[in-house]
């Protein structure tokens, strides 16, 4: 605890010297000296949203251009017009764009549901960002495409954009003649802002999204490529004259039915077979203007969507799957600092579950949640792999966070967790951060951490750890410099032995590691040139036990290429020295290449080939790997969307094969129109070792499930799901049979006021 009380130390007083620095320097906090403009307010009829503007709202409405081009252009003329206009009244913010086309026939727009964002970002679109409490800190953001689909999320200064969030809004879009027109109207009720009733100024962000034979971006504002500050930029709106954010009551009751057939034991018929008919509700109140209380009791906590498949064969640490779950997702941004010491996907199967997130003053952030989990999964962290536990009984986790703003665009803040199950386990985990921007193009991550945990005394020996009262710290630090045409970091991090972070994901401990990374980029200046951007990285990474034994020392150098037809080439060399056991392989190296493009808006193609010295974990000796990884997504229509992902890996050692690695994702889904779809996917994993060279001998397995999915959304809280699901289980060449046989349905609907 004595390196932990002194890095808080060091951190808290480097933390008020630049903080004080910060607030006393002579850079205008947002706002200052920045021209306002006001956004009307218009008492009459409302607006209609459908894509057409001929309400009277409209006519006085504020008019801006977007006349900066920010990508690839630095600032230049967009080579396409767009106008936005805002207005708003008592409920509603409403914005619409105009989006001229020299070429309409090339605009880019399909059918699908909202928030998939790796399709939404393939078609044109427009976004506006709100910074509703004109912070520089977080900002709201909403994208529409030109038929109306949706995609919004949360912009955050530290962590940058997360599209998990969900909110309730209108948007439509309509193509006509040279080009396309969006309407979005916001509702103030589901919005965070500052209360009180007088003037309120925002920073917003207009953009648009135009590919075609490379990726262009416009803006409202010039966007200095050397400001790491991005809201900063944001040109700032007054108005809003008496407007109270409401108090939004949301009730969601939620009714889910599944049937279940399985497999007792592998091979078996589908004998053990279980209905379950569940009812739960959530709440979600903004007790205040800015504070909002999350509360759920029996929720479906359940996947609706199977996780993407990830390659498992041989990796030395723990596989970090995304949140998707809606009551984790309510102010996840909050929770979020360098070391992840919140991972919400820790907690399975809750019994009740109750949140408190907001900035009560404007310039504080704070979260809390606590959850009680039937389930008490655990991470065992390690210097050279992870593993995973489970406790018997309940465990219940709580977590708080708070965060401070201060000066223009820094923030500090404390963040503590607990978890308390069954038979005398904890875990209890504080500490501090800080995220320092002395100057536009330089930023400092500190944080510091200690952890406490107690495992029960006839489970130690099971969870494979050494005894069951552990106390740990862990500590990171790191400078970055980032400008318009260079990059360059510094870092260190230093985790103890004993360190555990259970509720959230660290899945390596025992180290201390200085990571320095360079690089530099290259622009563009014509249209004829055979690339758009080009970059060139160098990255040293120097790790070594708590104990200064050597573990890892890696160069990896890479370059970028983006070219035309919205295609990148990147092209790596690593070079390394990993310890294995107790054998440290030296002078090991690999090399990747990888290639996408998206020639037009039918299609895009990915691919990579990592090749070279790799070692084999589970046996401690060195090897050879061949690593092929190929997608692809189809469009045949606006209203059907395919992706395909393979991936293969081969694994050789001296005696020869070891290892085959095969995967495969399918996805088809038909959009019927912006609410409903149906999907089918389908998955396979097929994992075939070599017995003569398997010392370890582990077994051979081949698994295949499918799903059938339809799905109804009124609105992100109201929808209905109804699908299909099966799993079978291949075990050392016996062939796939039966292990699981699904019918699933999920209704819920969101009551507001």
């Amino acid at each position: 605890m004595v390196l932990f009380v002194r890095a808080v130390g060091w951190l808290l007083g480097a933390s008020l010297v630049t903080c004080g620095a910060l607030s006393a320097s002579a850079q205008p906090l947002p706002g200052e000296s920045i021209e306002v403009r006001r956004i009307p307010r218009f008492d009459g009829a409302g607006v209609r949203v459908d894509g057409r503007l001929d309400e009277p709202a409209w006519r006085a409405a504020l008019e801006i251009a977007l006349e900066f081009e920010s990508q690839p252009g630095d600032g230049i003329a967009p080579p396409a017009a767009t106008r936005a206009f805002l207005v708003h009244d008592d409920q509603q913010l409403y914005i619409a764009f105009e989006a001229s086309d020299p070429e309409p026939e090339n605009i880019r727009a399909n059918l699908m549901d909202r928030d998939r964002q790796a399709s939404f970002e393939q078609d044109d679109y427009v976004a506006v960002t709100l910074d509703t409490f004109n912070d520089s800190r977080r900002g709201f953001e909403f994208r529409v495409n030109p038929r109306g689909v949706q995609m919004d999320g949360l912009y955050n200064q530290l962590e940058g954009r997360d599209f998990s969030w969900d909110m309730i809004w209108d948007s439509a879009g309509r193509i006509e003649g040279g080009g396309y027109w969006v309407e979005l109207a916001i509702p103030f009720d589901q919005l965070r802002f500052l209360g009180g009733g007088g003037e309120q100024i925002w920073g917003i962000g207009l953009a648009r999204s135009w590919p075609r034979d490379v990726l262009h971006r416009f803006e409202a504002h010039r966007v200095d490529r050397n400001n790491t500050c991005e809201l900063c930029q944001f040109p700032r709106f007054a108005g809003f004259e008496g407007l109270a954010p409401g108090r939004h009551l949301e009730l969601t009751p939620t009714l889910t039915y599944e049937h279940t057939e399985r497999a007792p034991v592998p091979g078996a018929d589908l004998s053990d077979r279980e209905d379950e008919l569940d009812a739960g509700a959530s709440l979600r109140w903004g007790i205040t203007p800015s504070l909002t209380l999350n509360a759920t009791y029996n929720p479906d906590f359940s996947q609706i969507e199977a996780d993407a498949l990830q390659l498992a064969t041989n990796q030395r640490f723990a596989l970090f799957f995304e949140e998707k779950r809606p009551f984790f997702l309510e102010g996840e941004d909050i929770f979020s600092t360098q070391i992840q010491a919140v991972f919400t996907r820790t907690v399975d199967d809750p019994l009740w579950g109750l949140k408190l997130t907001g900035k009560p003053n404007g310039r504080s952030a704070l979260g809390f949640f606590v959850v009680e989990d039937e389930v008490n999964n655990l991470l065992l962290p390690y210097n050279d792999g992870s593993a995973f536990g489970r406790l018997p009984g309940r465990v219940k986790t709580s977590v708080g966070r708070y965060r401070q703003d201060v000066g223009r665009s820094s923030t500090v803040g404390a963040v503590y967790t607990r978890r308390d199950g069954e038979g005398g386990y904890f875990n209890q985990v504080g500490g501090f951060d800080a995220l320092l921007r002395p100057a536009d193009r330089h930023e400092i991550f500190v944080q510091a951490l200690a952890s406490e945990t107690t495992y029960p005394v006839e489970w130690v020996e099971r969870l494979g750890q050494e005894k069951s009262e552990l106390d740990g710290d862990a500590i990171e630090a790191i400078y970055q410099y980032k400008s318009r045409d260079w990059l360059g970091s510094v870092g260190w991090r230093s985790y103890d032995e004993d360190f555990r972070a259970d509720a959230g994901f660290v899945p390596r401990v025992d180290f201390k590691t200085w990571r320095v990374l360079g690089g530099r980029t290259f622009w563009s200046d014509s249209p004829d040139d055979f690339f758009n951007k080009i970059g060139l990285g160098l990255i040293w990474l120097h790790t070594r036990d708590q104990e200064g034994l050597l573990t890892d020392d890696k160069w990896d150098l890479s370059a970028t290429f983006e070219m035309p037809l919205q295609s990148r080439l990147v092209l790596q060399s690593i070079y390394r020295d990993e310890r294995s056991g107790a054998t440290l392989f030296e002078g090991l190296s690999s090399n990747v290449v990888s290639f996408e493009i998206q020639p037009n808006e039918k299609m895009k193609l990915d691919a990579s080939l990592t090749c070279g010295d790799a070692i084999d974990y589970a046996n401690d000796r060195q090897a050879d790997e061949r690593i092929l990884r190929f997608t692809a997504e189809i469009k045949p229509g606006i209203h059907w969307n395919t992706k395909l992902a393979l991936t293969e890996l081969d694994l050789d050692v001296a005696g020869g094969r070891l290892a085959d690695t095969r995967l495969a994702d399918f996805q088809a889904t038909y959009q019927f129109n912006m609410r409903a779809f149906v999907r089918a996917i389908l998955q396979y994993v097929e994992i075939d070792f070599n017995e003569a060279n398997d010392p370890s001998a582990q077994k051979d397995l081949e698994t295949m499930a499918s799903q059938l999915l339809f799905s109804y959304k009124i609105n992100p809280q109201t929808l209905l799901f109804v699908g299909y699901s099966d799993g079978y289980v291949g075990l050392d060449q016996r062939g796939l049979e039966p292990e699981r046989r699904t019918l699933f349905a999920k209704m819920s609907y969101a009551f507001t006021r």
